[in-house]
């Protein structure tokens, strides 16, 4: 799930052509990594069979990367401007029972919780919105892609449905030295992962993309500050016209937990 799921839109999404479509690709100063085929002049369809990674997402992209708490640190979804302390927690689904079929891919939980408006205090109890993760299929059909999801809603929510995909991430920064290394307080400084994720429109959100980070205080430091610069600017190079139009909507969420 990105950040909100609402109705499966409903509208059928135009495939690329297929000698229309250009690999984008991120500089590699910054170990930025971008699996996505885009056609500048139509929209991205997340169910385009034609869309494939440059290079094998699941080659990539470990599990264990994604199964922790994300704070959504900045995002384009309206909804989201009256609220703060978004996170988003992906967690593993214990095997099915016996009588139950296995599958052959992960099935993730998929929580989301916030404060309703900007005057809760940081112990008020949080709202949540619940679903369940699983993801698509590469053209060939044998391999599970973990960078393209769909997801189901929990309970009332079941007959919702709603795809995401994962652009850019990074699992590998860190704020002082390398990795193992102690930064200037003699504590070796926390790590940053990030996400950046594109969702689709439904019925009642429009589509959109959320930058995700580890941290509660996301790029708030001189280092991490300058790392979202490049991400932004790199997105805004994208020859998607979509998505440079996303890079302009972005907005900052507000954290005080």
């Amino acid at each position: 799930m990105s950040s909100m799921k609402g109705f499966e839109e409903t509208e059928e999404l135009v495939k690329p052509k297929e000698s229309d479509q250009e690999n984008l690709k991120i500089n590699s100063d910054l170990n930025l990594n971008v699996n996505l085929n885009l056609n500048p002049n139509e929209g991205i369809s997340l169910d385009d069979s034609n869309l494939n990674p440059i290079q094998p997402f699941s080659k990539t992209i470990q599990l264990d990367d994604l199964l922790k708490t994300w704070f959504i640190i900045s995002s384009t979804l309206p909804m989201w401007k009256s609220k703060k302390n978004i996170t988003i927690t992906y967690s593993l689904r214990p095997p099915p029972q016996k009588h139950q079929e296995q599958k052959p891919y992960p099935i993730l939980n998929d929580l989301v919780e916030f404060h309703s408006n900007m005057s809760c205090k940081p112990t008020t109890k949080k709202k949540s919105i619940k679903g369940i993760d699983k993801p698509l299929k590469e053209n060939d059909g044998l391999v599970y892609c973990l960078n393209e999801w769909k997801w189901n809603g929990n309970g009332v929510l079941k007959v919702l449905k709603s795809n995401w995909k994962i652009l850019l991430y990074d699992f590998n920064h860190h704020q002082e030295g390398q990795a193992g290394q102690e930064g200037k307080g003699g504590k070796e400084e926390e790590r940053i992962e990030w996400l950046i994720v594109y969702f689709s429109k439904t019925f009642f959100t429009p589509r959109g993309i959320d930058l995700y980070c580890n941290r509660s205080d996301g790029f708030s430091s001189g280092f991490a500050s300058l790392l979202k610069q490049k991400i932004i600017k790199e997105l805004r190079m994208n020859e998607s016209h979509e998505i440079c139009e996303l890079v302009d909507q972005l907005f900052d969420i507000h954290h005080d937990v």
